[in-house]
């Protein structure tokens, strides 16, 4: 007899009905528990690694991107038959399948798209960049290549028509495989099927055993006739080339003479595709396709007495000016100063005189967590998650609005060699904290309403990689706090524990309230003044604590501090009116000003978690004092004594 013990489920966190790492999971096991937090433990241009606490059968945490097994290679004989028999089940198999029809056309209108953009971006980069002869031949043997594909679509066409679609993989590479020992044998597994669509299996047969993948498929479809395989197979080749050309164009900017050298490799594999392609002949008389010849270039000089590093520097501003302002852009000189005066990363002031007689103000911020300065390494945390999400921020959100937040001149990333640079618009010296005009901190407030209505407007997929301000996110303030308790003098320790206390039991309201994208750490320092710059007079800087929370946050933390009642409310009439008359809002005032209230206090308990006690910093004891100022005039629980 056997016993079936029923599958209990705790009540998903409403922000995980939605997360695909979740939605994923539960599709694979259903039944499954719900994760009770998760986090990115990896952001990547094309995708992500999330963990999910509490999801595994056993409570334990499910990472969403774990593979294990033999790596792929596509020049070991055994793997290349696995991969075509498995291939030729999926191909054979998905042809059946009606919903994998409703998936994106992978088909040669797909593949023409991106020999059209990788062409157009790398036309552009002929002639907006000053390359070395040998990277200009690779770009204009690239083009000429795609010129060449292009006449000849129709033929394309017609090879892409020998086989029928069919669900594919699209992204069919050696890093999106492993084979795994099974009890029979030797097992091929694939992953990331972000790309896959519908259309000629051609891509994905590029380069495995067709003989294998043939009698694979013939088991459960028709007969296929082995020319048109062949003939096939080296289509998928064509069209792997292209998607790579377009891909390597696209992530150019920051890592050129890397994408250079994919593209010198992608290149001569095309050549050796086309080289291979039976083209029918040219009824126009000028004969068949032929060789493909590139244009030299006149080798370009260093930069006389240029250090490594500085070189560096300026071939990155080169490259990235000269793609923004659509002409060749040439730095005759760089005069570069540190900053003293920055409190987390190490940075510079740079002044860089233009060839065309410009002296353009850049200010570089260097994200490498080992140039962090010695009061941020007390506290931060020795890794690049934030140093990656300040880098998202301004390339994935702040580039596309225009609300006068620093520029993104450039990036200069290579993790190998411990190079993490963003190259800023320098904004000058005057940060409003230093402000005595009271103007000014109104129009931050009224500033933080319009970019907090703004960004709503944003793809999802665009800020997927921001941190929210959700239950599992309040209870970890708590549980810091709780720690922290038995190290503090016991006047602060009665004063937080009786916060934390009133805190605890607001965290399920805290979890409910909307959220916007914030900056995080809202406050005068990170808000510099632009002298004589009326349409732009603030910039906002310091995006590395970005995340989804409730817009009022960002507003506490600009209002904390010396003010007095009357000075904040103003701040947070400025806000709540900019709320009401740029974004329709129809808030009602004496509920914002409970959120306001309960925002206080957890922000700062959430900066007495971060600083820990007096013997680490100054700043412990003032958010001690704001501590103790809100809990006297919150409404709702007074100082006990």
């Amino acid at each position: 007899m056997s016993i079936v013990h029923p599958i209990t489920s705790r009540q998903p966190h409403p922000d995980f009905l939605t997360h695909p790492a979740a939605i994923a999971w539960r599709r694979l096991r259903p039944g499954s528990d719900w994760p009770i937090a998760i986090s990115i433990l990896k952001q990547r241009c094309k995708s992500a690694i999330y963990k999910m606490d509490g999801a595994a059968p056993d409570g334990s945490a499910v990472v969403a991107k774990l593979v294990e097994g033999e790596p792929y290679s596509r020049f070991r004989e055994d793997h290349s038959v696995l991969a075509g028999k498995w291939l030729g089940l999926l191909h054979s198999l998905g042809s059946r399948v009606v919903a994998a029809s409703q998936l994106p056309h992978r088909g040669p209108v797909h593949y023409l798209a991106h020999l059209r953009a990788a062409r157009q971006r790398l036309r552009t980069d002929l002639k907006v960049l000053d390359l070395p002869p040998g990277q200009s031949a690779v770009f204009a043997a690239v083009i000429a290549q795609c010129n060449l594909l292009e006449s000849h679509w129709s033929q394309l066409e017609k090879w892409d028509a020998l086989l029928p679609s069919t669900f594919i993989h699209a992204d069919f590479k050696p890093k999106n495989a492993v084979i795994r020992a099974g009890p029979d044998g030797p097992a091929f597994f694939s992953y990331d099927w972000e790309l896959s669509g519908w259309g000629n299996p051609a891509i994905d047969i590029a380069h495995v055993n067709l003989s294998a993948y043939r009698s694979a498929a013939e088991e459960f479809g028709p007969h296929l006739d082995p020319d048109a395989l062949q003939l096939t197979a080296l289509l998928g080749r064509i069209y792997l080339r292209l998607a790579a050309f377009a891909w390597e164009s696209h992530k150019m900017d920051p890592r050129w003479e890397l994408s250079t050298e994919h593209l010198s490799i992608y290149q001569e594999e095309m050549a050796a595709a086309i080289a291979a392609a039976p083209w029918e002949r040219k009824t126009n008389g000028h004969g068949t396709v032929a060789s493909l010849q590139v244009p030299d270039e006149a080798p370009r000089k260093g930069i006389p007495g240029a250090n490594s590093v500085a070189n560096l520097m300026i071939k990155t501003l080169e490259v990235a000016l000269s793609r923004s302002r659509g002409r060749k852009v040439r730095i005759q000189k760089l005069r570069r100063q540190a900053c003293i005066a920055t409190e987390s990363f190490q940075s510079e002031r740079l002044r860089a005189s233009l060839n065309s007689g410009e002296v353009l103000p850049i200010f570089l911020k260097d994200l490498n967590p080992a140039h962090q300065t010695e009061a941020a390494r007390k506290v931060r945390e020795f890794d690049l998650a934030q140093s990656y999400r300040e880098l998202h921020v301004y390339q994935g959100i702040l580039s596309r609005i225009q609300l006068g937040t620093p520029e993104l001149y450039a990036v200069r990333w290579e993790p190998e060699r411990g190079i993490f640079w963003l190259f800023l618009e320098d904004t000058g010296n005057s940060r409003l904290r230093e402000c005595r005009n009271f103007a000014k901190w109104a129009l931050a407030a009224r500033w933080a309403a319009r970019f907090h209505f703004a960004i709503q407007a944003l793809p999802a997929s665009q800020t997927a990689f921001l941190p929210k301000y959700d239950r599992a996110h309040y209870q970890e303030v708590a549980n810091q706090i709780e720690q922290t308790l038995p190290t503090l003098q016991s006047a602060d320790s009665r004063v937080v524990a009786q916060a934390l206390d009133h805190f605890t039991g607001q965290i399920d309201w805290l979890s409910a309230l909307p959220r916007d994208l914030i900056h995080g750490q809202y406050f005068g320092r990170n808000i510099m003044l632009r002298p004589r710059n009326k349409e732009r007079p603030i910039a906002v800087i310091d995006w590395e604590t970005a995340a989804f929370g409730p817009g009022t946050f960002d507003l506490v933390s600009l209002a904390s501090g010396n003010w007095t009642d009357g000075q904040k409310q103003t701040l947070y009439r400025a806000y709540f009116e900019e709320c009401k008359t740029k974004t329709g809002f129809h808030g009602n005032w004496n509920e914002f000003c409970t959120e306001l209230r309960e925002i206080e206090l957890y922000q700062a308990l959430q900066w007495i978690a971060w600083w820990r006690n007096r013997s680490l910093s100054f700043n412990f004891g003032k958010w001690i004092r704001e501590l103790s100022r809100i809990m006297r005039s919150h409404p709702a629980m007074s100082l006990r004594s």
